[in-house]
């Protein structure tokens, strides 16, 4: 897993950094500058990457996981009659 993070982490970086290179791509070929364009926005391109990364993540987690055993679910609320 921790590979798979790295990679897109590696992945993201050079492409936040290549930002810059998108612009300049959407000056050249003006049929997709608005794609482009949208590319070349740092903010963009890291919430797309942040978005990959949770994507990435997201089968190796187990959601459940976390309420099994707990006394927090329906039996940790029941309450002994008096008496």
């Amino acid at each position: 897993m921790r590979v798979i993070v790295a990679i897109v982490f590696a992945v993201a970086l050079l492409d936040t950094f290549a930002a810059k290179q998108f612009e300049r791509v959407a000056h050249r070929y003006p049929r997709h500058a608005g794609l482009f364009h949208l590319l070349g926005e740092v903010e963009v391109v890291f919430g797309l990457w942040a978005i990959a990364l949770v994507l990435a993540l997201a089968p190796g987690t187990d959601v459940g996981g976390g309420c099994r055993g707990s006394s927090s679910g329906a039996e940790g609320r029941r309450r002994r009659a008096p008496g």
